[in-house]
């Protein structure tokens, strides 16, 4: 009997993780996700709820991501960072309280949670982190300033980890796309391969050539995506 792949989620109750939600039920995952306000777990109706597993949390709280992960009963696969903010202001308009809330959603719980996925990840024969990226964060826009700003932070961040992971046979990745289609090819994708993906996914091109290389069972071109760690 095929082993099933348990996720572990942060951000899972935001709009892009309900998109997930049926994906994830249909193709039977094991599936937690963190949270901090009773609120967040409200957006999730009640047929859905059952199938998640809620995990109180503070993601800015480094001490409350180490009980967290002392407390597991459960060996992970993979860890999907799909936690995240948006705020629309220039920066004339903005101020730094802005730019610390963006840096505090989209960089510093993504930052705790990885930190431990060594951990979180340490039984699994299979193991990957997911970041969930924006156009954005290569090509900002007017009004985005404090947004693209940490989430370029993030892509950076990612690609450090990508080396840095190595050595725990942890794959890192990041899916950098404003399309939900898009979005859950790769996501799937991503999941079921040990071979590098494309960090950047929101053109049909590199989708196109990604798709050849996941069912030829062969590895993307590393020239193209040097980031991007088998």
């Amino acid at each position: 009997m095929e082993q099933q792949h348990k996720i572990l989620f942060t951000g899972l109750t935001g709009n892009l993780g309900r998109t997930l939600i049926p994906l994830l039920k249909k193709n039977n995952y094991i599936v937690y996700t963190t949270y901090k306000y009773q609120k967040e777990l409200d957006f999730i109706g009640e047929k859905d709820s059952e199938f998640i597993n809620p995990i109180k949390c503070d993601l800015l709280s480094e001490k409350d991501i180490a009980k967290m992960v002392t407390s597991f009963k459960i060996h992970f696969d993979s860890v999907v960072n799909l936690v995240g903010g948006f705020i629309y202001k220039d920066l004339i308009s903005s101020d730094i309280n802005d730019i610390k809330k963006m840096m505090d959603i989209n960089l510093y719980s993504v930052f705790n949670i990885c930190k431990y996925s060594p951990k979180i990840l340490a039984s699994s024969s299979n193991k990957s982190i997911i970041n969930m990226l924006t156009p954005y964060a290569e090509n900002p826009v007017a009004g985005v300033c404090a947004y693209s700003s940490s989430k370029a932070a993030l892509l950076n961040l990612s690609k450090s980890m990508a080396i840095e992971f190595e050595k725990y046979s942890i794959r890192v990745n990041s899916i950098m796309t404003d399309n939900a289609n898009i979005f859950l090819l790769l996501f799937l994708s991503i999941l079921y391969t040990h071979f590098a993906v494309p960090p950047v996914a929101n053109k049909s091109s590199i989708i196109t050539k990604f798709l050849k290389g996941f069912i030829e069972d062969s590895c993307i071109d590393k020239e193209s995506f040097p980031y991007s760690k088998p």
